[in-house]
């Protein structure tokens, strides 16, 4: 897989990610939402830029350096992302503050063990495609992380939706489908790895 594309994808979802976070702190700096939903663009911008210096890598230790990095920043990218939902779209924030304590606390535990080879055991480099990281036992704890905060996430969301009327109900709708949209392009990109073989999902995960 060449190195052009996936670095070209991930360039372009950082420069979205900005220009989302400085477009909504320009509308309205002041409001919880905004300020969370910043919180969370930036948290993807770095994710991007991250996989972009990986795909840059020419050593397995330049390469094994910036995954590390990377995985500090994607550590906090599910509380990050409920701490958006919990404010959205009132400004008040509505899930439970306990969980989102523990997502913070999990991410900085995670993040330490993103820099042990326990969380990233080698990396395997290749002339035709993006550096790949082997995952250890240490990775798992961050997918059941993961797979937790989208379930809470639309648990959060399809409540708001009950109680909410008008423009605030497109708006969660708008979420909603935004959410479901991402969760099938990842379902695509992990069937497109398995069936053509390819390294995907590292490479254009943001």
């Amino acid at each position: 897989m060449d190195k052009l594309i996936p670095s070209a994808f991930n360039l372009a979802a950082a420069i979205v990610c900005l220009s989302l976070a400085i477009i909504v702190l320009a509308r309205n700096h002041r409001k919880n939402t905004h300020r969370a939903f910043a919180i969370l663009a930036c948290n993807l911008l770095f994710w991007a830029l991250g996989v972009f210096s990986v795909i840059q890598s020419d050593t397995a230790r330049t390469a094994l350096m910036w995954i590390c990095a990377t995985e500090v920043v994607a550590c906090f990218i599910p509380a990050t992302f409920y701490h958006f939902i919990g404010y959205f779209p009132k400004g008040r924030f509505g899930g439970s503050r306990k969980f989102l304590y523990f997502l913070y606390v999990a991410g900085a535990i995670l993040a330490l063990s993103a820099l042990t080879p326990w969380y990233v055991t080698k990396v395997i480099m290749n002339p035709d495609s993006p550096p790949r990281a082997v995952y250890g036992p240490a990775y798992l704890p961050f997918m059941l992380v993961v797979c937790t905060t989208f379930l809470a996430l639309f648990l959060n969301l399809f409540r708001k939706l009950r109680v909410t009327s008008g423009f605030e109900r497109r708006q969660v709708l708008h979420v909603i489908f935004g959410i479901c949209c991402m969760a099938v392009v990842t379902m695509l990109v992990f069937v497109g790895s398995l069936v053509f073989h390819l390294d995907l999902v590292q490479a254009y995960g943001p």
